[in-house]
């Protein structure tokens, strides 16, 4: 089976809970795709082929990636809008408010120097800015990482690649897993209503994949601390799991 993930907010650092779920679970899973987010625990529990030492490497970063990443509710109107502001304040409306060197620091830090291929069920998807289209990435991780990790706004692309969590919200895959900040915000302008068209159309296309897909598992949660929200994740995906069965 094929399991792909979502990645827009810092909810998905907390999947080493589903992970645990998964491994306890039936079910056959040949590739698990990833995008943004979503890519840093599940390498780990790939890594380590253990959940439980990367619930406790999530435990070490998430604050770090708090302050780094300035998205960490997902991609929510007011934040993204204040974000744009900034840029064009700024003058650089294509190269993020963030320099690329803070998410490069990042990921060389955390982040072995290896190949993707040690992790060989992960793929890691990115948006390739030359030619539109979601791509898997081979090669280096920390650049696959860096090319994940690329939001669009808070940083400039990372070798012509920006994170496709905000794009087209999530891979393709035969099992799809989502988690959602939910978003009450009103809009106040045109620059608002222009931000909720471009979020409408990455919630479409996510829409248009859940239909296609066989299994969608998908929670919404406001307290993204791992502390709390890895064990209901895996309490809940057990549950999801056993009545797919």
């Amino acid at each position: 089976m094929k399991l792909a993930f979502g990645g827009d907010s810092i909810l998905y650092l907390s999947l080493p809970g589903v992970a645990k779920a998964l491994n306890e679970s039936t079910i056959d899973i040949d590739e698990i795709h990833c995008v943004g987010f979503s890519c840093i625990p599940l390498f780990f529990s790939e890594y380590y082929k253990s959940a439980d030492r990367a619930f406790s490497v999530m435990r070490h970063i998430w604050r770090d990636v708090d302050k780094i990443f300035q998205h960490p509710d997902g991609n929510k109107l007011i934040r993204t809008v204040e974000l744009v502001k900034t840029l064009y304040r700024l003058g650089k409306p294509m190269q993020g408010v963030t320099p690329i060197k803070a998410l490069e620091d990042f990921v060389d830090k955390y982040f072995p120097d290896i190949t993707i291929d040690k992790v060989p069920r992960l793929k890691i998807h990115a948006f390739n800015l030359k030619t539109y289209d979601d791509e898997i990435v081979s090669g280096s991780l920390r650049e696959a990482m860096k090319m994940t990790l690329a939001f669009p706004i808070q940083f400039g692309a990372y070798k012509d690649h920006v994170s496709g969590a905000n794009v087209y919200g999530i891979p393709e895959g035969d099992m799809l897993f989502l988690l959602n900040m939910p978003q009450n915000a009103v809009p106040r302008n045109a620059l608002d209503y222009m931000m909720l068209s471009t979020i409408a159309r990455t919630s479409e296309i996510i829409r248009y994949r859940k239909e296609k897909a066989r299994y969608v598992i998908e929670f919404s949660s406001t307290n993204p601390d791992p502390d709390h929200l890895v064990p209901q994740l895996y309490k809940n995906t057990r549950k999801k799991l056993k009545a797919l069965n």
